[in-house]
């Protein structure tokens, strides 16, 4: 329970990696065909959206990728361990908690308090 909250606290704070589940494709996409051509691709994006924007949301009619640059391959390996990172410390966390919880009930004392009538009626009882 303590490592993970350690754990956690390391990796939120930039000084510790998480554990990479998730890694990046050796083969990445560059977007520096838009930068090359001088603007001509993105005025091809710009017409295209406004024919028909939801016509970017698929790749279907169009030979590049107009939001390939929006966010890099990398980030979105990054946030996907973080978030696995955060779950299973989490749960690691849950679990500590419930083993404690168990201890420490084992540790109270049972109090069991019983009047001397009814010691003397199950006495009566058996006999």
């Amino acid at each position: 329970m303590i490592f993970s909250s350690f754990q956690l606290i390391k990796v939120f704070t930039g000084t510790a990696e998480p554990v990479a589940i998730f890694s990046q494709p050796k083969k990445t996409m560059t977007n520096k065909a838009l930068v090359d051509t001088g603007g001509q691709d993105q005025l091809k994006m710009i017409e295209l959206i406004q024919k028909d924007p939801f016509s970017l949301l698929s790749d279907t009619n169009s030979s590049f990728n107009p939001f390939a640059s929006i966010m890099e391959n990398v980030v979105i390996y990054d946030v996907l361990n973080l978030l696995t990172h955060f779950v299973v410390m989490q749960f690691l966390l849950s679990l500590g908690f419930k083993f404690a919880n168990i201890g420490v009930g084992l540790l109270r004392p049972i109090n069991v308090t019983v009047s001397q009538k009814r010691i003397d009626s199950a006495i009566d009882n058996i006999t």
